[in-house]
């Protein structure tokens, strides 16, 4: 985290120093991170900035998983949905449908209130098939 916000020669600095994000002072010594985030750490989770835009600091950082964090990235798709705002896989899982065959309707211009069509409906070229392929590989 230091090292990528403050080290021009980091490869991932561009991402991260480069366009602004800093680390809260108080976190220079290990023991104040520690004592901000350790307690609530666990295996399998990384530290995740709450608000892309802003710094590193208790106030906008948490502990997630791997796919939580996925879905923070400035690349995610956030779409309005009839569940509310979601990311583009999210949005497809929820409406039965694979994440490409959603993609696919959303670059070919399809009026956003047929997005979430079932398969095989309205000049969909993705066949039932695709979405049976992609839910055997879930379980």
């Amino acid at each position: 985290m230091l090292h990528r916000c403050r080290h021009p020669t980091a490869s991932n600095y561009k991402r991260y120093g480069g366009r602004g994000i800093s680390v809260c002072r108080r976190w220079e010594k290990f023991e104040n991170f520690l004592a901000d985030m350790g307690p609530r750490f666990q295996p399998g989770l990384t530290l995740e900035r709450v608000k892309n835009h802003k710094g590193y600091s208790k106030t906008n950082c948490r502990w997630a998983t791997y796919g939580e964090q996925m879905r923070n990235q400035r690349s995610t798709v956030m779409l309005n949905t009839p569940w509310g705002r979601l990311c583009m896989k999210d949005a497809a899982a929820k409406a039965g449908i694979y994440w490409l065959t959603l993609r696919y309707r959303i670059k070919s211009g399809w009026h956003s209130s047929r997005w979430f069509d079932p398969v095989g409906q309205g000049g969909d070229r993705r066949s039932k098939d695709a979405l049976s392929r992609q839910k055997a590989r879930r379980s």
